[in-house]
C-alpha cells in the first residue's frame, strides 16, 4: 500500500519544523517516519511541497482524509492542500534519495530530512526561541 504521501500547495514562508509541528498537534507524528520540505538555500523559503512517509498505508490513509483539500498554516486564499501519492515510496527509498552526506552537512533542521531514529536527527526539532 501507498504510505509516501506528497502535498503540494503549502505556503511557501512556513518552514519544515511548521509542518512537523502540525503533524504533532494532529496526533500524526508519531505515525511519521521520514518527512522533507524542500527549501531553496538561497531565499530560504519552502518550494510549496513537501513529502511525508508513515509507518502503514492506514496512517496515510488518515493523513490523506483529514489533509486533502484542507486550509492549515493559515492559508485564506482559495486554494487548498492537494495530497497525492508520492513516485517515490517508502522509508528506506526517500532516506537514499534525500539523506545525502551534503544534506547531513545541513546544520539548521528546517532544511534537511526529519527521520526520526537517525544518529544526527533530533526526535523532535527545538521549539523557536526569539
Amino acid at each position: 500500500g501507498v504510505t509516501t504521501l506528497m502535498i503540494r500547495n503549502l505556503p511557501i514562508e512556513m518552514l519544515q519544523n511548521d509542518l512537523v509541528r502540525e503533524l504533532e498537534r494532529c496526533e500524526l507524528l508519531q505515525a511519521c517516519d521520514f518527512l522533507y520540505m524542500p527549501s531553496s538555500f538561497g531565499t530560504r523559503r519552502g518550494k510549496g511541497y513537501a513529502f511525508v512517509n508513515f509507518n502503514s498505508p492506514q496512517a496515510a490513509e488518515i493523513f490523506f482524509n483529514t489533509w486533502h483539500k484542507s486550509r492549515r498554516f493559515g492559508m485564506t486564499s482559495n486554494v487548498t492542500l492537494n495530497v497525492s501519492a508520492a513516485v517515490v515510496q517508502g522509508r528506506e527509498a526517500n532516506v537514499a534519495r534525500w539523506d545525502s552526506a551534503k544534506m547531513r552537512r545541513v546544520k539548521n533542521s528546517n532544511y534537511r530530512p526529519y527521520i526520526p531514529g537517525v544518529a544526527g536527527v533530533p526526535e523532535l526539532p527545538p521549539a523557536f526561541v526569539p
